[in-house]
Order: structure tokens, then sequence, then C-alpha cells
């Protein structure tokens, strides 16, 4: 059996009840990451960049590795 496609988001927009909710603007993604962009940042800037700087020299080079 096949089900059919969700309209839910269509229905909701439709529905006179939430004519004043900006449904779109609900469903950005961006609104449920929490610090995460930022936590990132943090992690790259403390972590990964001295690592990088530290190595710049080899950045971009491809080694051969044997085992």
């Amino acid at each position: 059996l096949h089900g059919k496609p969700n309209d839910l988001i269509d229905r909701l927009k439709a529905d006179p009840a939430c004519e004043n909710i900006d449904i779109d603007a609900l469903l950005n993604p961006a609104t449920f990451v929490g610090r995460a962009p930022q936590q990132t940042n943090e992690f790259l800037a403390g972590e990964v960049n001295p690592i990088r700087e530290k190595h710049k020299n080899q950045l971009g080079k491809i080694n051969d590795l044997n085992i």
C-alpha cells in the first residue's frame, strides 16, 4: 500500500485559524539548532585552526600511507 503525499503544511497555511502565523518561518531549520553554529565556530577557532596553522606548510600535500 502507498500513502498519500503529506499535505499538512498546505492545509495549515489554508486554515483561517493560522492566517496570522508565518508557517514558513516556523519551519526554518535554523530555528532548531540552538548554539550549534557558534559552538562549531568556537571549536574551529580554538582547536582546529591552531593545528592547521602549526602544519600550514603541509596543507595541500598528498602523502602515501603504507600499513
